[in-house]
């Protein structure tokens, strides 16, 4: 079992991805590979897989070349349009400066840049030739030559040495300037030239080039100025993008990446105007919006002759952590549902009532008696049911004339906060949703079904200040609208589990994943995510081929806080303590060669080294002499020589141990309760728990830990980290190269 400290650091919240991993082990990560070996290195590898996630595709053609030309050649992947947009628009600032040098006559990216991010950019194009060159016919048959857009400054020029972009900038008067991108693709002449780009005196914030020949020397170039590599193409010459440290805020957010071409998977064809305005990449991004909280509530199997989609009834909620603290919080406005149009079937308002707070006041409005729907004739197989004495049952039917507005003054709540709307009326909605937000009320959340939907319907209500977190599918979808800006604790997953392979887009209410606030928080902890985390030690082969890969390894969150933690002189250090090696040391190994060797390691067996040492001795097993950095302590772990007493007896009070690793064969059962009875701050615990059950984790949990990592079988690892975790525990050091 694996256990993390929180908070973890910043570092701990990246993933450095699992990417083809050893098929014998796809969890495992060997630790003969140096990922890790300094903290600038991780610095270097993450920055070499940067994430941008504002991205898009800019420019490009189809077609061309006897049809050997790929689609969206001629085109860019560009970090932080929304950023260049503002920045064109803002008249007090730099404003917007492109450089593209080499165009070779085809101006889709320029014309992408103007039509789609700003028409206020300033851009200017170099290539080696008058545009005439490129005009003639003989020129580069089927590739789309054209005539310079008169929106481009076009200059006759070659990038060289003599003729580097520092003088390209003083020739045009832009010293002092920012160039929002500088695209080059000049056919190998960045081999001579590319490190003096930046010896021009202005502000590059990107660089889209195109590297003949590439190597990663290139990028780690740019990374030592300062940049990070958001794109990399393939083949060997690819095109690389990379944008200046730190980003813009408007990087971090994503646009949306719709209707991708399914020959192009990485491309997003310039023939789709996805971004043509601010305004438009915003209603965009709302169009799919996320809430990592949403869970579905409600819903029923079968019926209808067994025709019923499974969990028809129920709807996606966001934020139900959220909705369970207002409908307790008896200071504030309380929690308000409105259902309108059960039709006899309440599931929805059961599932709200029971999952997440019976504080709820729900409300249903119906066209009928509920006798009208419990008749038997009335669609066979349908769950109908008589009121639940929670709900106030109310016989209406919603129109233009009895819209929402009247049922709110009927009710007398009128300056109240409505959590849910919840509306399926059999079409009412077509005639009726624009008066919906007219009530004095505000409504956080819309949940309907629209019959003859269409994307109209869902940007009306992002003009009105919601996003779409679900769509349904089909000709009458239900969608889920949330107001903006959503609380802070609909930005917390509480998990999905558990999902019915039936429907994969619905957790069916018989699964009671979220009856508390309290349960929430400990299922998202017993599924936390510690993006930073590597797999160190661990070894191959041994025990006659039956001993798996990276046996004797750990799951480790944050390495780099720890390593920074260990260079801290004037901080706590770096203490690990790893309580049952059984003579391999492959772990401490790991953690002094690949994250710090200034670590104080103190490793625990219950026999000197030499017992391990027998060749009788698990054969195959790679046991070796203590190495000279590990303090080595006979001793064995129990109730009467718990943790607190090797603390004490090795004068570590008041210290901080980085990683409690624990092996200790069957002993945590007796003792893991008391492991943090010590006078120590322990951020991560990594053990293999024999006979493991939830329960261990829990506890854990309640002590204020969360589980990165989960092994398998019956006698699991188990890594924990403490909360909070560190900032830097949040940033993936990246997982390259990996077999």
């Amino acid at each position: 079992m694996s256990y993390v400290k929180l908070p973890m650091r910043e570092t701990a919240m990246v993933s450095p991805m699992m990417l083809a991993l050893d098929a014998r082990r796809p969890q495992q990560f060997p630790s003969s590979q140096p990922v890790a070996k300094t903290i600038e290195e991780i610095e270097i590898l993450r920055r070499l897989r940067w994430k941008c996630p504002s991205s898009l595709f800019y420019g490009g053609y189809t077609g061309g070349k006897g049809g050997k030309l790929p689609e969206g050649d001629g085109g860019r992947w560009v970090c932080d349009p929304v950023g260049i947009a503002k920045a064109a628009e803002d008249v007090s600032g730099p404003g917007c400066l492109i450089y593209s040098i080499g165009s070779d006559g085809e101006f889709s990216f320029e014309k992408a840049i103007h039509d789609q991010i700003s028409n206020k950019c300033e851009i200017h194009t170099f290539d080696k030739n008058p545009i005439e060159f490129y005009l003639r016919p003989e020129y580069n048959p089927g590739y789309p030559h054209e005539r310079v857009p008169s929106f481009v400054n076009y200059h006759i020029g070659e990038l060289s040495r003599s003729k580097n972009l520092a003088q390209l900038v003083k020739d045009l008067g832009h010293n002092g300037r920012t160039i929002e991108i500088l695209k080059i693709d000049c056919e190998g002449c960045e081999h001579d030239t590319y490190k003096e780009w930046l010896d021009a005196d202005v502000d590059v914030r990107q660089i889209l080039g195109e590297f003949h020949g590439y190597t990663e020397q290139f990028s780690r170039f740019f990374i030592e100025k300062g940049y990070a590599v958001f794109h990399s193409g393939a083949g060997s010459d690819p095109e690389m993008s990379y944008v200046k440290l730190p980003m813009r805020e408007s990087a971090m957010v994503s646009p949306m990446m719709l209707a991708l071409d399914a020959r192009r998977p990485q491309q997003l064809p310039s023939s789709q105007p996805v971004a043509k305005t601010i305004e438009e990449i915003e209603i965009l991004r709302r169009l799919r919006w996320k809430c990592p909280s949403s869970l579905f509530y409600g819903g029923y199997t079968g019926g209808k002759g067994g025709k019923l989609p499974e969990g028809d009834g129920g709807r996606w909620v966001c934020d139900p952590v959220g909705i369970a603290k207002a409908a307790e919080d008896v200071s504030g406005p309380g929690c308000l549902i409105y259902s309108i149009g059960s039709d006899g079937e309440f599931s929805f308002e059961k599932a709200i009532h029971d999952q997440i707070s019976n504080k709820c006041e729900i409300h249903t409005f119906d066209k009928n008696p509920i006798e009208f729907y419990l008749r038997p004739e009335y669609f066979p197989g349908y769950p109908h049911e008589p009121v639940p004495s929670f709900v106030n049952y109310h016989i209406v039917e919603i129109s233009r004339s009895k819209n929402l507005a009247q049922l709110v003054l009927d009710l007398g709540h009128n300056g109240r906060t409505i959590e849910i709307l919840k509306i399926d009326c059999d079409g009412c909605e077509l005639d009726t949703y624009k008066e919906w937000l007219d009530a004095d009320v505000d409504v956080r959340q819309i949940l309907g079904v629209f019959h003859g939907y269409t994307e109209q319907h869902s940007r009306f209500f992002i003009e009105k200040g919601y996003a779409v977190f679900h769509s349904g599918a089909g000709s009458d979808p239900e969608m889920s609208y949330v107001k903006l800006p959503m609380r802070e604790s609909a930005m917390v997953s509480p998990m999905l589990l558990a999902l019915d392979a039936r429907r994969p887009q619905q957790l069916p209410s018989s699964q009671p994943v979220a009856k508390t606030i309290e349960e929430i928080e400990i299922l998202r902890r017993l599924r936390w995510k510690c993006p930073s985390s590597l797999f160190y030690g661990g070894y191959t082969g041994g025990k006659g081929g039956k001993l798996p890969e990276g046996d004797g390894g750990r799951w480790v969150c944050d390495p780099v806080g720890i390593a920074k933690a260990a260079e801290d002189v004037s901080g706590p250090g770096c203490l690990i303590y790893s309580i049952g090696s059984d003579g391999e040391f492959s772990f401490e190994k790991a953690i002094h060669d690949q994250i710090s060797n200034k670590c104080e390691i103190h490793t625990f067996d219950r026999n000197p080294n030499e017992f391990y040492l027998r060749p009788e001795y698990n054969p195959g097993y790679p046991h070796e002499r203590v190495p000279s950095f590990v303090n080595y302590h006979i001793g064995e772990l129990s109730r009467s020589k718990n943790l607190a007493q090797l603390v004490k007896d090795l004068g570590h009070n008041g210290r901080t141990i980085e990683i409690l690793k624990i092996d200790c064969e069957g002993c945590e059962h007796d003792t893991y309760k008391e492991w943090l009875d010590a006078d120590v701050d322990v951020r991560q615990i990594l053990g293999e728990f024999h006979g493991y059950t939830e329960q261990f984790s829990r506890f854990f949990i309640e002590k204020g830990y969360a589980v990165f990592h989960s092994g398998a079988g019956s006698d699991p690892e188990m890594s924990y980290v403490k909360l909070p975790m560190r900032e830097s525990a949040m940033v993936s050091p990246m997982m390259l190269a990996l077999d």
